[in-house]
């Protein structure tokens, strides 16, 4: 009798590809779901950038912050799909805040306190203008963008 070669893989080799499968993926997810959160913000930051811009030319003509921020013409476009509002905030004469709310970035529920990012601009003497992430910030540090960590 001839011996039969029997060829495929053990259920030995097949359980440790199921396993080695099953600890790449929940390392990767946490990552991507992150990661989504990460390009969700970047819609709110480029809103902001078009703020920012409008923002310093008005203190660049006035020599002091706007008091409200309904004379700029971002604030009547409409918010996009990841950003609920803007929220202008006159401080002093040299000192305004914007915050950034987004609608449910990770998908836990209703938009909540913990979606916004605060900046704060700091006028100066001549066309200085500075502009820093504040304590407002209430997203998670993983969740900020690299200037506000």
């Amino acid at each position: 009798m001839t011996a039969v070669n029997q060829k495929g893989f053990t259920l030995i080799e097949l359980m440790i590809v199921v396993a080695i499968v099953g600890i790449l993926a929940s390392i990767a997810i946490p990552a991507y779901q992150n990661y989504t959160v990460r390009a969700k913000i970047t819609e709110g930051l480029r809103i902001f950038s078009s703020f920012k811009a409008v923002l310093s030319d008005g203190y660049f003509a006035l020599g002091v912050m706007p008091a409200t921020a309904s004379g700029q013409a971002l604030i009547s476009t409409p918010p996009g799909t990841y950003v609920n509002a803007l929220t202008y905030t006159f401080v002093n004469d040299t000192t305004a805040t914007l915050d950034i709310i987004f609608n449910d970035l990770d998908g836990s529920g209703p938009m909540n306190a913990l979606d916004r990012i605060r900046f704060t601009a700091t006028g100066g003497l001549g066309s200085s203008m500075s502009w820093t992430c504040t304590t407002g910030n209430t997203l998670g540090q993983q969740y900020l963008p690299t200037i506000c960590r």
